[in-house]
């Protein structure tokens, strides 16, 4: 990408000088930046670029004339410029705890030799993801626990985990195969909507997964299978191929 600039400042020499520094300080060749565009309807699409040279018409003195004419050369690793992210999540209805206490035997008449509770497993109501982006785009699933099992996909073409997810632990997926598509477990920090201290559990994977996109311009069903308690949190960023 080529982008002129007109650098000023009317404040005199000295403030043009420390403007101009500054600036310059934020462009690097090695560290990404974000370009972003907003929209009429004020939404917004974002770029991933980074400095890869740079040249300059000192046709005058800058600090005498308070501004000097740039021309950036950027480069954006992934070319596509990203829409907003639209999440959205399902939780069982089911919300007993899996481990049964003293108060659930009184609530729910557990007898005495009842240790856990487990959960019907059952079809979370489904949902449809658009992408009116020029190129298919992968979802990010989190499924926050606690589970015994759950699956999770585009239409009948799912990725199942093999393993219990307890409560306070989380797993992380992106379908994307440019991300790696690497399935990290963790502790989920619920103030931050993170992981903390992940790590990588993708040779588990059931081996009938399936890595699924969202076709370019049309419309696709999620579909998931929960036996738990948790959550599952879909996430989806259309890409573009202009700012616009």
């Amino acid at each position: 990408m080529f982008w002129p600039l007109y650098l000023y400042s009317d404040e005199g020499s000295t403030e043009f000088v420390e403007h101009n520094r500054a600036f310059l300080r934020s462009l690097d060749t090695d560290e990404e930046g974000t370009w972003t565009t907003q929209l009429p309807d004020g939404s917004t699409r974002t770029l991933r670029l980074r400095l890869t040279g740079a040249e300059d018409s000192l046709t005058h003195d800058p600090v005498r004339r308070g501004w000097i004419r740039y021309a950036f050369n950027l480069l954006a690793d992934q070319p596509y410029w990203l829409g907003e992210p639209v999440r959205k999540s399902w939780s069982q209805g089911d919300m007993r705890n899996f481990f049964v206490t003293e108060e659930d035997r009184v609530t729910y008449g557990y007898a005495d030799d009842v240790i856990y509770y487990l959960s019907p497993g059952g079809t979370l109501d489904s949902a449809v993801f658009t992408n009116d982006g020029d190129v298919p785009a992968y979802p990010i699933w989190t499924v926050i626990g606690e589970t015994t099992s759950v699956n999770f996909g585009v239409g009948d073409r799912r990725v199942i985990v093999p393993f219990t997810i307890p409560a306070g632990y989380a797993v992380q997926l992106d379908t994307d195969p440019v991300n790696g598509q690497v399935l990290w477990y963790g502790q989920w920090n619920a103030s931050k909507k993170a992981l903390v201290n992940p790590i990588d559990r993708t040779a588990e994977l059931n081996p009938a997964s399936a890595f699924v996109a969202i076709p370019r311009g049309q419309d696709r069903a999620l579909s998931f299978q929960m036996t738990g308690t948790g959550t599952i949190i879909a996430e989806v960023r259309s890409r573009y191929r202009s700012a616009f």
